[in-house]
């Protein structure tokens, strides 16, 4: 299939948008991971909602279930919902 220079361009812009998201997304889970372990969960939790934030979009679902794992543990009362407006917080019920 042949494929116009713009189109060249704007496919190669949309592999490198897509890699900067997944590897910051990796970056902000590996950073919650060791504010965990200092027992610093808010400095945690905070970083885990930002990552989850860049992490938006069909793509990186790996990434966003482990964050989201990690914000089960740190603030398991609490789900963390993607919309289109970015990540928000939902109280649920203690069992």
């Amino acid at each position: 299939m042949y494929r116009t220079p713009t189109e060249e361009h704007m496919l190669c812009v949309s592999r490198a948008i897509k890699s900067m998201a997944k590897t910051r997304g990796e970056l902000y889970f590996e950073e919650a991971l060791k504010y965990e372990a200092l027992g610093d969960y808010l400095n945690a939790q905070a970083t885990a909602v930002e990552g989850l934030r860049l992490c938006m979009g069909p793509f990186y679902l790996a990434v966003r279930d482990q964050l989201q794992d990690l914000l089960d543990r740190v603030k398991p009362w609490t789900a963390f919902v993607i919309t289109q407006y970015g990540v928000q917080a939902v109280q649920c019920a203690h069992a």
